[in-house]
């Protein structure tokens, strides 16, 4: 018998080929698969402002959205789009979400519109919602009632009434008061003092929501305003002494520059005296600086001695310049008492050096104080504006 030849295991071969190019091909496949959704932009981020804007808009308001791109004066990016109010908190939450990596929200201004400024390192883009709604509007006003600082038409300059005082009698002390930290709020007890019959001297902060209102009023009224000029307390940054403040840091050209800011900011000031400033009266090259300022332009500097280490009258001394210092403060607690005692202290000073001054702050409570008792200290005292006190030096 002829042996049978056995045919060979080509299927078997064929069929393991196939199975590896599947094999291939699947576990490509995968790959391929991870890493387009790897590589893939992710839908929480845009790769630009613009598209960040329109995954936004997409996402909260919904529909489609065109978006006008155009320019500032000074060439920064703006783009406007206009949603419904009731959509402007989810909005903006989405959109910072939506950025690119390297951009971020820099500010945020608030009122009849919003604008974001966005910044990516390069170039400044802004973006400006249009509020459909007149009723946010309103909120945004009582929102910020105290958080933005804003102008109000000033009063007008009328006649100066003339404060009723009387002659100075012989043998009185004189005694100047202080009202320090004018321009912050309480103007219901600012105007109540602007009626009290007495030489009275405010200090006003610049660059506060009443300044410039406060210094028309006090100066219309026959009263003297000086400027209330912050200054770096030994606390900061734990204290924070406000806008335009002088700094240990600053050098004689930065102190002269905020000054002047100051002094423009206040108008009818005929001096002005510290805000804070614990660590600047103690520094003699920033108490020279100021003094020089001071006497170039006619000004006078009172120490309001928020430190038992300053230097301001020794460096005064040195340089022949006259300066005035407090003596009493009036309500380091307030309480009717207590202040009442404080302004007996200054009577009490007033005698046996010839003159005091008293601070005291734009409180209700002062306010009430000095309304009620400075009629009754006028028999033992002569009260007159700080600035008199100059001639007594």
């Amino acid at each position: 018998m002829v042996a049978r030849r056995r045919r060979p295991k080509r299927r078997k071969k064929v069929l393991s080929v196939y199975l590896k190019w599947l094999t291939g091909a699947i576990a490509l496949g995968i790959i391929v698969f991870f890493a387009y959704f790897l590589l893939k932009p992710s839908s929480k981020g845009g790769s630009d402002i613009k598209s960040a804007i329109l995954i936004a808009y997409r996402e909260v308001v919904g529909g489609k959205l065109h978006l006008n791109k155009t320019f500032d004066e000074r060439a920064n990016i703006v783009y406007k789009i206009q949603i419904p109010s009731s959509y402007e908190k989810k909005f903006i939450k989405v959109f910072k979400k939506r950025l690119p990596k390297g951009c971020e929200v820099k500010e945020i201004t608030a009122g009849n519109e919003v604008l974001l400024k966005i910044d990516d390192g390069k170039e400044i883009s802004k973006l400006l919602i249009k509020l459909n709604s007149q009723k946010r509007k309103k909120k945004e006003a009582k929102k910020n009632k105290f958080k933005y600082q804003y102008e109000e038409p000033l009063p007008q300059e009328g006649k100066k009434h003339k404060i009723v005082k009387k002659r100075k009698v012989k043998g009185q002390p004189l005694v100047a008061i202080i009202i320090d930290d004018c321009g912050l709020g309480h103007m219901e007890s600012f105007e109540k003092a602007l009626n009290i019959p007495y030489p009275i001297t405010f200090a006003i902060l610049p660059f506060r929501r009443y300044s410039k209102k406060c210094a028309y009023l006090a100066n219309g009224k026959g009263y003297d305003v000086i400027l209330h000029m912050p200054m770096e307390p030994v606390s900061y940054p734990k204290a924070d002494p406000g806008p335009g403040a002088i700094f240990k840091t600053d050098r004689k050209k930065e102190i002269i520059k905020k000054l002047n800011r100051a002094f423009g900011d206040i108008r009818f000031a005929k001096g002005f005296n510290n805000h804070m400033g614990s660590a600047i009266t103690q520094s003699r090259f920033a108490v020279r600086v100021i003094l020089s300022y001071a006497e170039k332009h006619n000004k006078f500097f009172v120490d309001s001695r928020t430190t038992p280490y300053s230097v301001v009258e020794e460096e005064a001394r040195k340089m022949g310049v006259k300066v005035l210092s407090r003596d009493v403060f009036l309500d380091n607690v307030i309480d009717y008492a207590h202040i009442k005692k404080q302004l007996n202290e200054v009577v009490e000073k007033a005698y046996k050096q010839g003159y005091a001054i008293a601070i005291g702050h734009n409180y209700p409570m002062t306010i009430e104080v000095l309304t009620k008792e400075m009629p009754n200290l006028d028999k033992r005292v002569n009260f007159v504006f700080v600035r008199e006190l100059l001639n007594e030096k």
